[in-house]
């Protein structure tokens, strides 16, 4: 008897654990139930719909970049893309093969689709070649072989001035990690982005909206309908104050230099040319580069893509002259003070040695800067100091971004006693001030900063570098913060360095009396030698700075001629002739 009470005992403890172990699971299964079905049943169906729904973003049409007149520099031209199905991938070398064989004059090259296709969504066909001719979009349309391929309309870029205007411009290139936003959508397509110039500067107005179609696909993967459609909204066009007939100016004269050209008009206070050199034509990178071919560009020696006039860094020489003479003034020294040059100066047991080794003989101020002597700023510096020095060239722009609306730019370097402290732990010396007095020793400048100086002096306003184009607010520029006497004077020494018989640049003055020229050269050493060297690599960079006509300045220049030479028997005569052949435009006056 008490042995079946026990067993009932074990019995009944063993059956209720076993319903609450039934309970407790049938418990978590209706949970389970209740939170798929009703709590999460949106979160499961945007899945669902997502496994049965494919989303193909298309690129909208690119803007245009345009000159002041309206002449395209960057446009779109209709096109056709060759496309291979996804599903195909794996047949893509037998696919080619057959296309090459059908296509006239225009051959795939398999060896760049990796590139065309380089972060693109594993959702979207394979770009096989991106400019079809109509005669071929039509042959392969019609083939009845060519199952695994399709053929869609779109817009290439092209740029109809080619080379003459790439570092404007920029180029277009495959979205990478450092082109989009994180989460942003379009990073998962092919959309191409501005890698340099305007493409760059301004690719989200350019770009526009991307269209969208939903695609209603089966387990495979096969198409069933479409389900919702959008249109792309267009890009931006982009109107710059580039003259495309300045443009094609410079790059002629430029032609077979290396170096950078810059052109002002102060009459809409923009720039109107900017030419750097050796260039390239931007249309190259439409149909993809080869891994060879853009190794070949980036280790070109004379750097082809980098925009000299605003990235390259260069002593102005004798150019930085005109910062010395605002500064002797702003001392208040005397200008008709006269100092003796022998053909050098010694500052202890250093002998600094002017340019005409003869020496010039007594020197004032004007006659200083028309003839360059450097004997003359020597001697004026040390008592000028480095500060004032670095005051008037901050005042002119020199030691600061002109944030002309290009990307890349650098900043330069006007030194002083702090910075070297700072960069070399090293003290500041006599001859420091020296070597700055005639832009050597520690001086950086750009082309842009260069042109952005001069354009200040023979305006006499406080103006900026921009190649946007944008109506003119005379109260948004500022009179230069410069006595305006002083700039009266330097302005008279500019112009007698082309019409005074011993001025350097006596020899390229414009005769016409209403359109005289005024400026000054410089010549800045590239190495420690000796000029004129017969390495063409170690010759000294060739520089000018003028405007002109002298009553009334309308276009200012920046010139800088890499291993050109003398400034006055290179860049001085290149800039003369561009400024008369900008002068045989009869550019309208823009109000």
């Amino acid at each position: 008897m008490r042995d079946k009470r026990e067993k009932y005992k074990i019995f009944t403890r063993r059956a209720l654990i076993t319903g609450a172990v039934k309970a407790t699971l049938l418990s978590c299964l209706i949970g389970r139930f209740y939170y798929l079905q009703i709590l999460t049943s949106d979160e499961y169906k945007t899945l669902s719909n997502k496994n049965r729904l494919r989303i193909f973003l298309t690129q909208p049409k690119r803007g245009q970049i345009l000159d002041g007149n309206g002449v395209a520099l960057a446009e779109n031209i209709k096109t056709y893309a060759l496309l291979l199905k996804r599903e195909y991938k794996t047949q893509i070398k037998t696919v080619v093969a057959k296309i090459n064989d059908i296509m006239v004059d225009q051959k795939v090259n398999i060896s760049l689709i990796p590139s065309k296709n380089k972060g693109i969504s594993h959702i979207q066909p394979i770009k096989l070649f991106e400019n079809l001719s109509l005669q071929n979009a039509i042959l392969l349309d019609a083939n009845p072989e060519l199952i695994e391929t399709e053929i869609k309309e779109s817009f290439i870029r092209y740029y109809p001035l080619k080379e003459k205007a790439f570092h404007i411009t920029g180029y277009l290139g495959s979205t990478n990690k450092t082109d989009v936003k994180e989460g942003d959508v379009k990073k998962q397509y092919d959309f191409a982005v501005g890698k340099d110039g305007v493409e760059k500067q301004f690719n989200e107005d350019l770009t526009g909206q991307p269209g969208m179609e939903k695609i209603e696909v089966d387990a495979k993967g096969n198409f069933i309908r479409s389900v919702d459609f959008s249109s792309s909204v267009p890009g931006n066009d982009i109107k710059l104050s580039i003259n495309n007939n300045v443009q094609n100016i410079l790059c002629n004269h430029m032609h077979g230099y290396t170096g950078a050209i810059v052109v002002m008009d102060l009459t809409i206070q923009k720039i109107i040319g900017l030419v750097s050199s050796p260039t390239i034509n931007p249309n190259i990178f439409i149909e993809g580069l080869s891994h060879d071919d853009w190794k070949t560009i980036k280790t070109n020696k004379q750097n082809p893509l980098i925009n000299k006039c605003i990235s390259a860094k260069y002593p102005p020489g004798s150019i930085f002259k005109l910062v010395m003479f605002l500064a002797i003034l702003k001392q208040g020294l005397d200008p008709e003070h006269r100092i003796f040059c022998p053909g050098y100066h010694k500052v202890g047991n250093t002998v600094y040695g002017c340019w005409k080794k003869s020496g010039h003989g007594y020197m004032n101020l004007e006659n200083a800067l028309a003839q360059s002597c450097n004997v003359y700023f020597f001697e004026q510096s040390l008592k000028v100091g480095i500060n004032r020095i670095y005051e008037i060239a901050n005042l002119l722009g020199l030691s600061q971004k002109t944030n002309i609306e290009l990307p890349f730019e650098m900043t330069g370097l006007i030194p002083t006693k702090e910075w070297k402290k700072r960069r070399y732990k090293l003290n500041w010396y006599p001859g420091d001030t020296i070597n700055t007095s005639i832009g050597q020793g520690y001086v950086e400048t750009t082309p842009i900063q260069l042109l952005q100086m001069t354009a200040r002096i023979a305006a006499k306003k406080n103006l900026s570098s921009s190649i946007i184009t944008s109506k003119l607010d005379e109260a948004m520029v500022d009179n230069l913060n410069v006595n305006h006497q002083h700039l009266v004077k330097l302005r008279a020494a500019l112009l007698k360095v082309f019409y005074d018989p011993n001025g350097t640049g006596y020899n390229e003055r414009i005769e016409d009396p209403e359109y005289q020229i005024a400026g000054k050269s410089g010549t800045s050493q590239v190495v420690g030698t000796k000029h004129n060297s017969k390495n063409a690599l170690y010759q000294d960079n060739s520089l000018f700075v003028g405007f002109a006509p002298f009553h009334n300045p309308r276009f200012v220049i920046s010139t800088v001629i890499e291993n050109g030479g003398w400034g006055s028997k290179t860049a001085t005569p290149i800039s003369k002739n561009i400024l008369l052949d900008i002068k045989a435009l009869n550019l309208p006056v823009i109000n």
